[in-house]
């Protein structure tokens, strides 16, 4: 009796140790589905993590592996995670909690991330910061701090629909390279507040509601952002202000929204907007711009949607009126004198297109339209493309192509601008270092 009891005492022995060995920094080959879950556990994880697993103060802290749904649910869960130069990848519904995810694929990696992800303080912060490409799904980036730096050295940075939500997320969001942002998004005060400052910004309807949201959006390249957008205080205020502008209807209705917004004249701005004080001050370009010229030009405006397939590919379009690029969801405007206008895409290979037109008799053959113009009514076509997976593809995605050509075509220039004024400098507001919380880690 006395030898079992002691057996047992023995192996209760061995048991206690491995567990403390366990969730004291274990670095196994391999993190299974709901395992390390705890804090500290499985630190310096370089195998593969299951789903629901690494959920946990410090869990799976730098780790090198991809990370299925659900997982880094934690104060710094998966923190520094493939952080020099690697890839990452995260599925939905993970990193969420207090510096979850901070520096992921930070040095020049490829970070993907699904949606309901990013969520909580300093959340994805730095993710694929210096020169690599991001990704996240719809619903992300919920928090402050939330996706901070994101893509922000000459990288792409992608963002779903609804997402950006808390004070400062998003905020550098490819700051130096191309930021592409979603529907409903940029919703708190500062939120994408650099986003694409010197590259080319493109954000979805009703977006940038918040104090400051998507202040220097496309400042010194191209800004377009969707209808019903810039709603708050001072939103969108050096939108395009040195190159391209391009905002949608019933937007800029804020107090100093979209103030400096196409300051440079290369600027379009849809119908029913800049109605408060201050809105659209500076701006140099045109606003409502087929209600003002209709006794002079045709307004023709040329929309992208893709169907189905790969977004975030540009398609070039040449025909009557200068040439010009445009990606999913973009716009271009035209002004033309009337009479008979062409406007051809040039899809990549393995692309269909269909073409719909409103407002003026048109033909549509294959990939052109041909218009029958005249002053006054608004022209709007729209050009649908849809993959097809089974068409040999030999021609990459031309990712980074940017709104060109505004205005292309217009037969007389446009009323002379009042002469610029030069723009305050931009300052940007100072944040505070990342808190790391009570796992005592530092950068």
């Amino acid at each position: 009796m006395r030898k079992t009891r002691n057996a047992v005492v023995a192996a209760l022995g061995i048991f206690l140790a491995l567990a403390l060995v366990a969730t004291d920094g274990a670095t196994p080959e391999t993190a299974e589905a709901a395992s390390c879950t705890g804090a500290n556990a499985c630190v310096g994880n370089t195998g593969n993590i299951g789903e629901n697993a690494c959920n946990g103060d410090n869990a799976c802290f730098q780790n090198t592996a991809d990370i299925p749904d659900n997982a880094c649910n934690g104060l710094n869960a998966c923190y520094q995670g493939a952080e020099n130069g690697g890839d990452a990848t995260i599925g939905e519904g993970s990193c969420t909690g207090q510096n979850a995810c901070y520096r992921i694929a930070a040095e020049g990696g490829t970070a993907t991330i699904g949606e309901d992800s990013c969520v909580g303080l300093n959340a994805c912060y730095y993710i694929a910061q210096g020169s690599g490409d991001s990704t996240v799904g719809d619903d992300s980036c919920r928090g402050e701090n939330a996706c901070y730096y994101m893509g922000v050295n000459t990288g792409v940075a992608v963002v779903g629909d609804l997402s950006c939500y808390g004070k400062n997320a998003c905020y550098y969001n490819g700051y130096d390279g191309e930021s592409h942002i979603g529907d409903g998004s940029c919703y708190e005060e500062n939120s994408c507040y650099y986003s694409g400052v010197t590259g080319k910004s493109t954000i979805g309807m009703q977006a940038c509601h918040g104090v400051d949201a998507c202040y220097y959006n496309g400042q010194a390249g191209n800004g377009t952002i969707g209808d019903f957008s810039c709603q708050g205080s001072d939103a969108c205020y050096y939108n395009g202000q040195s190159g391209v502008s391009i905002i949608g209807e019933a937007s800029c209705r804020a107090n100093g929204a979209c103030y400096y917004a196409g300051q440079a004249g290369n600027s379009a701005i849809g119908h029913l907007s800049c109605n408060d004080t201050d809105a659209c001050q500076q701006n140099e370009g045109t606003i409502g711009v087929c209600e003002e010229n209709d006794d002079i030009f045709a307004c023709v405006i040329i929309r992208k949607t893709v169907v189905s397939g790969p977004l975030h590919v540009a398609f070039d379009f040449t025909g009557s009126f200068d040439p010009f690029e445009l990606m999913d969801g973009e716009a271009q405007y035209v002004l033309s004198s009337a009479g008979t206008r062409d406007v051809e895409e040039l899809p990549p290979t393995g692309w269909e297109v269909t073409i719909e037109c409103e407002g003026s008799p048109y033909t549509a053959q294959g990939s052109t339209v041909t218009l029958q113009l005249v002053a006054g009514p608004l022209t709007e076509c729209t050009f649908f493309n849809r993959f097809v997976p089974e068409a040999e593809n030999n021609r990459p995605p031309n990712i980074g192509a940017g709104l060109s050509g505004l205005f292309a075509g217009q037969p007389t220039p446009l009323p002379s601008a009042r002469p610029a004024t030069t723009a305050p400098a931009a300052v940007a507001p100072t944040i505070s270092p990342p808190r790391t919380g009570d796992g005592g880690l530092a950068r």
